[in-house]
């Protein structure tokens, strides 16, 4: 893109760096994780899961993409359960922790949400970009002082058919223009059936030089968990990634502490063979 028309973009607010600095995690993946059940749980319970993978060492707790604003467990009330499963954890472990919650709704709704979410003690926003649309991504942006990552419900039907619609990275591009410190995108293996090739071009998206805007922080995901993490590292190539676990955390046999704790552990493995 020309710098004229870059510069019509706020980009990332935070950034990689910007995110790093949040959590005080350097030289490392961000870990996150999908709280599971998905859906169903009421926020006390789902406070209760995610505190266990907090201890465990995960980074980020995160509303699944299609959790919303329900009467069963309405945002500001999630976010508050949140804060103070947040606060037990980090006493507990003296790491800094994140909950990410997903504000996708109408867009006349979005900085309601923002705001509700932030003021009960949210760390970062979760947005399903292509539903919503990059300009109520855009809107977001302006107005928030949380970090944001945006999910790619929809990305499938834009680029996946031959002859048909736009590359991913085109899609990473433009969220990162219009403002996402993190996007997350399909990742590496077979479930989300994206070619290794395309998943690095959709990372690099995110990291290469664009102006004067930040890099934002890859997440490429799909049933990842401790076994998954070497081999991500290695496809992805650099350590300025977010690995995102559901199942490999929350449904670990030894529950979502252990299964963070795995996760943990396979990092340090993995770094240590990069070392040699």
């Amino acid at each position: 893109f020309p710098s004229t028309f870059l510069a019509q973009f706020p980009g990332p607010q935070f950034g990689v760096a910007g995110l790093r600095a949040l959590l005080d995690a350097h030289d490392r993946p961000i870990f996150l994780g999908v709280v599971k059940p998905n859906i169903g749980l009421a926020p006390a319970d789902f406070a209760a899961i995610a505190e266990q993978a907090w201890r465990g060492g995960l980074d980020i707790a995160k509303d699944d993409e299609m959790l919303a604003d329900t009467e069963w467990s309405p945002l500001r009330g999630r976010a508050a359960a949140m804060e103070a499963a947040r606060r037990r954890a980090e006493a507990a472990t003296g790491e800094r922790k994140l909950y990410m919650a997903n504000v996708t709704d109408e867009v006349s709704r979005l900085i309601a949400l923002h705001d509700a979410a932030a003021d009960a003690g949210a760390g970062a926003l979760l947005l399903n970009t292509l539903p919503v649309g990059l300009s109520g991504l855009r809107m977001l942006r302006e107005h928030s002082r949380l970090p944001i990552f945006t999910h790619f419900p929809m990305l499938a039907a834009m680029t996946r058919v031959p002859g048909y619609g736009v590359h991913s990275r085109v899609m990473t591009k433009l969220q990162r223009l219009c403002g996402a410190d993190g996007v997350i995108m399909p990742g590496f293996g077979d479930r989300m059936m994206v070619p290794a090739d395309e998943v690095r071009d959709n990372l690099r998206a995110c990291l290469a030089p664009m102006g004067a805007l930040k890099p934002a922080l890859p997440v490429p995901g799909g049933s990842d968990s401790a076994e998954t993490l070497p081999r991500v590292y290695a496809q992805a190539g650099t350590r300025d990634f977010g690995f995102v676990c559901g199942r490999g955390i929350f449904g670990h046999a030894e529950g979502p502490r252990g299964g963070a704790a795995s996760v943990r552990a396979a990092w340090s493995a993995a770094d240590n063979r990069a070392a040699q």
